[in-house]
């Protein structure tokens, strides 16, 4: 068991959060390019199902659309 930990210590942290980085990413991307291809089916969505106070659901949903295209660039 310690030699199982002891080879587990050398890879690189990195190395190990790579796939988890991009995984979160993917998340992100997929749910930005949906909204894109649905533009108006978000905006419904914005103003009947998500009711967000105090913005307008255009505004919502471009603010989303927004984070979830940044976010990827940030993990």
């Amino acid at each position: 068991m310690a030699r199982v930990a002891g080879l587990l210590d050398r890879v690189p942290y990195w190395l190990l959060a790579l796939p988890l980085r991009i995984g979160a990413a993917a998340v992100f991307w997929n749910s930005a390019q949906a909204k894109l291809a649905n533009w108006d089916t978000t905006i419904e969505l914005f103003t009947e199902e998500y009711k967000v106070p105090l913005l307008p659901p255009e505004f919502a949903a471009n603010l989303a659309l927004c984070i979830e295209l940044a976010a990827p660039c940030c993990w």
